[in-house]
C-alpha cells in the first residue's frame, strides 16, 4: 500500500500487476512517440529529400552534358592537294 494514495484506504479496488498503468507504456506518451523515433523518422524523410536532389542534379547534368563542355570551336579540316605544274 501506497502512504500518498488516499485511494487505498478508503475505495475498494482490485490490484493491478502494475501499481501504475502507464509506467509500462512509456510513461503515458504511447508507441512509437519517443524522441528517438521522432529523430528517426526526421532522419528517414531528409534522407530521401537528400537521394531526391542528387539524383534530379544528375539527370539535370546529364542532359546538359553538351551545354556545359567547354570546348573551343570545332576546327575545320582543310586537305592540302599540290596543282600539277606544266612543264
Amino acid at each position: 500500500m501506497n502512504h500518498n494514495d488516499w485511494r487505498d484506504e478508503t475505495v475498494p479496488h482490485t490490484p493491478t500487476s502494475s501499481p501504475h498503468p502507464t509506467a509500462s507504456a512509456g510513461l503515458g506518451m504511447g508507441v512509437g512517440t519517443g524522441i528517438g523515433t521522432r529523430i528517426g523518422k526526421w532522419a528517414l524523410i531528409g534522407g530521401i529529400l537528400l537521394l531526391a536532389i542528387l539524383l534530379c542534379g544528375l539527370w539535370g547534368l546529364y542532359l546538359f552534358r553538351d551545354h556545359l563542355s567547354h570546348r573551343g570551336p570545332t576546327p575545320t579540316p582543310i586537305i592540302w592537294t599540290p596543282t600539277p605544274s606544266p612543264t
